[in-house]
């Protein structure tokens, strides 16, 4: 009845999953200069896994959007992914004492 909210929350955000490909891409380049066979199944595979995510993120967006503001805020999603995984590794566990509150 309520299975789709399961695959919801097993997806990543957008800009981890892009996070993601951009390490990814890393490793396939890597993996080019050091002449080895760690990829599997493949760079034509990942690669257009890659496109086609990036197709999509691009057809989502209305073109009355396509302008200089969205164009300015493309340049701030490095900055956007940086933050993100910053406040993913400082995430502290839960603390062991109780904190009264007023």
């Amino acid at each position: 009845m309520y299975l789709h909210k399961v695959f919801q929350c097993l997806l990543l955000p957008r800009l981890l999953l892009m996070i993601v490909f951009f390490v990814l891409s890393l490793f396939m380049l890597a993996d080019t200069w050091l002449d080895g066979d760690m990829i599997f199944p493949g760079y034509s595979y990942w690669l257009s896994v890659m496109g086609l995510y990036a197709a999509t993120l691009l057809l989502a967006i209305p073109p009355s959007f396509y302008n200089k503001s969205t164009f300015y805020a493309f340049f701030t999603v490095p900055i956007l992914a940086l933050s993100m995984v910053r406040a993913i590794l400082h995430i502290r566990q839960n603390r062991a004492a109780f904190l009264h509150t007023p």
